[in-house]
């Protein structure tokens, strides 16, 4: 569907810069460290300040549920065993070793009006060398829509007098869960930085090579635990033959489709081992939620089916970044280019400058057109001119910048259907 319908974008409200460097603070030191936080003071600590095991040398540092521990004690001692006894099984020591730098990193994941801040403290873990362990599947998009296309399927999504609804979950933090495969050393944060001191790492880290591998193999071991099986085509594919749920992982975010019923029994479990952030259920009865936002996208139910836009911010900026907002728009995102009617001028490569700014404006093109199908094949052939692009190029991209300027939006609908055995395709 083409044109320019309003969609619902829900959010938080606006925050303050300050606001958001107390909620760094409080995001990290509340996620990474263990048990109750006593407010104000320069470095967060215990209820006890004086560790069990090494008494006044040592400062434990810790949060209830999830992370891991750091156990600050002088160097000399450090190369030892910290003892169950000091914390627990998630305590870290401080050792000698080059450690790796950390940095905050804060993300508004809403937009200018309604803001979604996102704060981490990360490792800086370059590349330096192969490392064929930290490879970690995600699913393609369209096993999102899949699920979207068979919530309204009859037979599978509704029936007479019953109807699966869709669960999207994410998990808080959901690195921390995942226990370190190898010896990492970080940097401690600047709250609480001391010369000679740095962690070593029992869960993962956020900017640590391994980090999402990590979180894999930890909810896959726990969905499989609670009755999944695993799909073939892509391991991020989960289905519960007893309880008919089906489900895709992408990342720290979960979405469901199965009844109402299952879809609370789901939930009740994975707060049990995790924190969530239960987004919302999405169904057709009126105390259903009815619209979401999926990765950057907005799904939405409504009385014909439902609907999935992609992040139309992509639009808006490709035609911000080519400063075309007073053109007239075109009814193409693009022409054929005829090399017999090309002049010099045409085939002459672009400066540094503007050629950096084409593969900017083009890569984000093509991230977009995974949502928009009308642009795919514009896209591509732009992309194969990213190496030296001209000035005819050029004009190509402007000639798609304006093409977007009538068509900004884009919503995918799938309508409620029978459940076809044979499907015949032309291409």
């Amino acid at each position: 569907m083409l044109g320019t319908e309003t969609l619902a974008i829900r959010g938080g409200g606006a925050a303050s810069h300050g606001a958001r460097l107390r909620v760094s603070t409080a995001v990290f030191l509340a996620t990474m460290f263990r048990s109750r936080l006593c407010v104000g003071s320069a470095s967060i600590k215990c209820a006890e300040s004086v560790c069990p095991m090494f008494g006044t040398e040592a400062t434990c540092y810790c949060k209830s549920a999830a992370a891991f521990h750091l156990a600050h004690f002088p160097v000399a001692t450090a190369m030892l065993d910290t003892p169950a006894s000091c914390t627990d099984s998630r305590c870290a020591v401080v050792v000698r070793a080059e450690p790796i730098g950390t940095k905050w990193l804060e993300v508004n994941k809403g937009d200018e009006d309604e803001y979604n801040i996102r704060a981490r403290l990360v490792a800086q873990e370059f590349n330096q060398g192969k490392f064929s362990t930290i490879f970690a599947a995600t699913p393609p998009l369209e096993a999102k829509k899949a699920l979207l296309s068979l919530a309204v399927t009859e037979g599978i999504g509704y029936g007479d007098g019953w109807h699966y609804k869709l669960d999207f979950i994410d998990i808080k933090r959901a690195y921390f869960y995942a226990p370190a495969k190898r010896d990492v050393y970080v940097k401690l944060p600047m709250e609480d930085l001391t010369e000679g001191y740095c962690g070593k790492l029992n869960k993962s880290m956020y900017g640590t090579r391994d980090a999402s591998v990590n979180w894999e193999n930890e909810y896959i071991r726990f969905i499989k635990s609670v009755g999944f099986v695993r799909g073939l085509s892509s391991p991020c594919l989960f289905y519960h033959p007893g309880k008919d749920i089906r489900a895709v992982v992408y990342g720290d975010d979960f979405t469901l489709l199965g009844s109402e019923k299952h879809l609370d029994w789901f939930k009740a479990e994975i707060q049990l081992v995790w924190a969530i952030d239960f987004k919302a259920r999405l169904g057709p009865e009126a105390n259903d939620k009815k619209s979401v936002r999926l990765l950057n996208r907005i799904v939405e139910w409504t009385p014909e089916g439902i609907n999935i836009e992609g992040d139309q911010r992509h639009a808006e900026i490709i035609i911000s970044q080519l400063g075309i907002s007073e053109m007239k728009s075109l009814s193409s995102p693009g022409e054929r280019i005829k090399p017999k009617e090309l002049t010099d001028e045409d085939i002459q490569e672009l400066t540094s400058a503007d050629a950096t700014k084409f593969r900017a404006v083009v890569a984000r093109g093509n991230y977009m057109s995974i949502d928009r199908s009308d642009t795919r094949f514009a896209v591509k052939e732009l992309a194969r001119r990213m190496a030296k692009p001209r000035n005819v190029d050029w004009k190509q991209l402007v000639h798609f910048g304006r093409y977007l300027l009538g068509k900004p939006r884009v919503v995918n609908q799938f309508c409620y259907q029978k459940d076809w055995k044979i499907m015949d395709v032309w291409s």
